[in-house]
């Protein structure tokens, strides 16, 4: 019996040390329906999500909060579209990998084969989506 009240404390002090850091939100999606042309994506940032449309590559940032000042939906960044002609748009066309960087994803279009680096912020001079490879490609 003391044995095993000796593990159980052991087990349980190790459980406490092991939350030393707080949790960290997965920059992942799950797919829940391959023909949504909508997505959300967490980002590291546990107030912002990035909305894609998965037909024509567009994101929006989509920022929650307690206040109204602090629920916003924005471009990302307007620039680049359109990325697709409208007769090639097509539901779960385009897709978003997080990376190890907490404001850049990559956008993969997963008919061609493109990519692009998405990097989004709170502040808008600093979003951007750059396309990666030639750009014959």
């Amino acid at each position: 019996m003391k044995k095993l009240m000796i593990i159980l404390m052991c087990m349980m002090s190790m459980t406490v040390f092991a939350q030393d850091k707080p949790p960290v939100q997965v920059a992942t999606t799950m797919i829940q329906n391959q023909n949504a042309k909508f997505q959300l994506f967490p980002t590291q940032n546990i107030f912002v999500f990035l909305k894609l449309n998965t037909a024509t590559g567009e994101i929006t940032i989509v920022q929650y909060g307690m206040s109204r000042d602090e629920r916003v939906e924005v471009k990302l960044d307007s620039e680049v579209y359109p990325l697709v002609q409208p007769e090639e748009e097509q539901p779960g066309r385009f897709f978003l990998y997080p990376t190890t960087n907490i404001y850049n994803f990559i956008m993969l279009d997963q008919i061609d084969g493109r990519v692009w680096q998405v990097q989004w912020d709170t502040k808008p001079d600093n979003r951007i989506i750059f396309k990666i490879g030639k750009a014959g490609n």
